[in-house]
């Protein structure tokens, strides 16, 4: 596997693949190369096995306080990632694609939050939950499908439209919200 530049694309609605695993262990094994310190969690739909989404590797890293935001973030640009629009840099977002073996691109989401967070718990337990409950798990895949069959394949959009259920299903599970300032758009700036 290798690093490849990512790019935006329209949104389309896949089954798991099991490659995605290969791609978060490339993708942590080079972070941890580069930023020891920092933790490195694989969250999101593709850590969830059998879970149908976007096939996006979702990567949490997870610097051990605020201040060591900045030099993991900057151990992630010096991989050739690079920061979404909107990105801030307290809580940075950054985007990179890995092609695999054959040739695959497969893209990856970076979200740098600080361990022992709020969003961190979020994050980690809201996956746990769709790993573990079924009936989460459908129903998720049940919203996903309906903002794709409604049309939609903007990335920013897809995100938004599929934001109310899990704002309810994080109150559900008794995590607490996410940042409601949404997800960046999905382009390198």
């Amino acid at each position: 596997m290798q690093w490849a530049a990512y790019r935006r694309t329209e949104v389309q609605i896949r089954n798991w693949d099991p490659v995605t695993r290969e791609v978060f262990g490339f993708v942590r094994d080079q972070i941890i190369g580069v930023h020891p310190r920092a933790g490195v969690e694989h969250i999101g739909s593709t850590s969830v096995p059998g879970l149908a989404g976007k096939n996006t590797v979702d990567v949490m890293v997870l610097p051990q306080s605020v201040g060591e935001i900045s030099p993991a973030t900057s151990a992630l640009e010096g991989l050739g990632l690079c920061h979404a629009r909107g990105s801030r840099a307290e809580r940075p977002f950054l985007l990179g694609a890995v092609t695999d073996d054959d040739g695959n691109a497969h893209f990856v989401h970076i979200h740098v939050v600080v361990a022992g967070s709020d969003e961190a718990t979020t994050q980690r337990g809201f996956a746990a939950a769709l790993r573990t409950d079924p009936t989460l798990r459908f129903d998720y895949a049940a919203v996903k499908k309906r903002v794709i069959d409604a049309g939609v394949v903007d990335p920013l959009r897809y995100s938004m439209d599929k934001g109310d259920w899990v704002v309810d299903a994080l109150r559900r599970l008794g995590l607490p919200p996410l940042p409601d300032d949404g997800p960046p758009p999905p382009n390198c700036r």
